[in-house]
């Protein structure tokens, strides 16, 4: 038996951003992320954000904020990328919302 589908507007917003770029055909940034010093790429609402420190907090232990390599954004693809090439992205696919930081390095309050 399948789960029923839901509508859009009851999806979290990450789910809903996929869902977006997916129909628009363009690799729009999905999620804030933290690349860790084992190659894994941890997703969460904003960087550090009580969801994100959870799930961090379970894979890594008390010292998880010592393993992280990078700060960067993931794409509906799943692809990691920095603040400056995600800056680029989210120009180029016209989600930049508010002007937050200096230009050419993304954060997650730039897009929402």
């Amino acid at each position: 038996m399948t789960a029923p589908l839901q509508s859009p507007e009851s999806l979290p917003a990450v789910s809903r951003a996929v869902i977006d770029g997916l129909a628009s055909g363009s690799d729009r940034i999905v999620s804030a992320a933290m690349l860790m010093d084992d190659g894994l790429i941890v997703a969460g609402v904003r960087h550090f954000s009580p969801d994100m420190r959870a799930t961090l907090h379970r894979i890594y232990g008390d010292g998880y904020h010592r393993r992280v390599k990078e700060q960067g954004f993931i794409d509906i693809r799943g692809k990691f990328l920095d603040r400056e090439t995600a800056w680029k992205r989210a120009e180029t696919t016209g989600q930049i919302r508010e002007q937050v930081s200096v230009p050419g390095t993304l954060y997650s309050e730039n897009l929402y």
